[in-house]
């Protein structure tokens, strides 16, 4: 496969310096290699709290900053010094969000790479910073889950089973697209998922079954269909193709699936919400903090 398929040529990966530090650098520099693209690392250290400015001095909170900004420097030096991969390291302050996506924009990275826990009951339902990242960026993410601890500079599993929660549109061939590239890349088998949420409470009504006929299998039937065509316009030739219907989210349902099948990455398309959808967060969110691996999260193109 000719690594420029992929799109990626410039990946930001942004470590905390902590725990999540060593698998997000592991596995943004395996695909640097893989892709022979370029690997910048970057940490951001976020601001002060606003009380502090008025309860210490100006030059002791001054000194404060620039010890934390020296000891996140040479953190980076030593890791870039233990991953040759990386190109270049940033060591900023600010908000995490707007940071990641200024330096991405400055950079031209096509690929954040990021660090995310698992999370569990009404967690899932609060936001974090991977969240802020995922909603800001402006190209695709790469959430890499802490689940093991691991040394810098050991190269990761590659990924064996790429599963991609779809929908039926124009965005669903971008996200399938993707993970077929990515699969292809890694030699990985790959899955093409749509779940049919909340069935049957929100049947579909342009399907309109006779009487005789079971409406989840005349669903299911058109689904797959769809799922099958959509397949073959984003040039996807050997895949396994499955229909869920499922009574819950598909942001439930997909990483039951990923944890039933034993997927090592999903691949999940979002455009970013909007307004109240901010709030609320999303089904790729949802995703994200349940998923039992790594998720991709593919930037699509909303149809004009």
């Amino acid at each position: 496969m000719n690594p420029s398929s992929t799109g990626y040529r410039q990946l930001l990966a942004t470590v905390d310096l902590g725990e999540t530090t060593a698998p997000v650098t592991a596995r943004a520099a395996d695909l640097g290699r893989r892709l022979d693209a370029n690997l910048d690392l970057a940490h951001i250290q976020e601001g002060m709290p606003v009380f502090l400015y008025h309860a210490v001095p100006s030059d002791e909170l001054n000194a404060i900053l620039d010890k934390s900004t020296r000891w996140s420097r040479e953190r980076l030096e030593e890791i870039k010094a233990q991953e040759p991969w990386v190109r270049d390291i940033h060591s900023t302050s600010g908000v995490l969000a707007e940071e990641v996506r200024a330096l991405g924009a400055r950079i031209g990275a096509d690929l954040l790479v990021i660090g995310a826990h698992e999370r569990h009951g009404i967690a899932v339902l609060l936001r974090d910073r991977s969240d802020e990242i995922l909603h800001r960026a402006r190209c695709d993410v790469l959430v890499v889950k802490a689940l093991e601890p691991q040394q810098v500079g050991v190269r990761p599993e590659p990924y064996l089973r790429v599963v991609a929660a779809v929908d039926l549109g124009e965005e669903g061939a971008q996200v399938a697209q993707r993970a077929a590239q990515i699969a292809a890349l890694f030699g990985a088998e790959l899955r093409l998922l749509h779940v049919i949420e909340h069935f049957p409470v929100d049947r579909s009504n342009r399907v309109i079954p006779r009487e005789d006929q079971d409406p989840l299998a005349v669903e299911r039937q058109e689904a797959m269909h769809n799922l099958c065509a959509l397949a073959q316009e984003a040039g996807i030739r050997a895949c396994h193709h499955e229909v869920r219907p499922s009574a819950r989210t598909a942001s439930r349902e997909v990483p039951a699936v990923a944890e039933e099948v034993n997927a090592d990455l999903l691949v999940v398309g979002s455009h970013g919400p909007h307004g109240l959808g901010r709030l609320l967060g999303s089904t790729a969110d949802g995703i994200v903090h349940r998923a039992p691996c790594d998720v991709l999260v593919v930037r699509t193109r909303q149809p004009a």
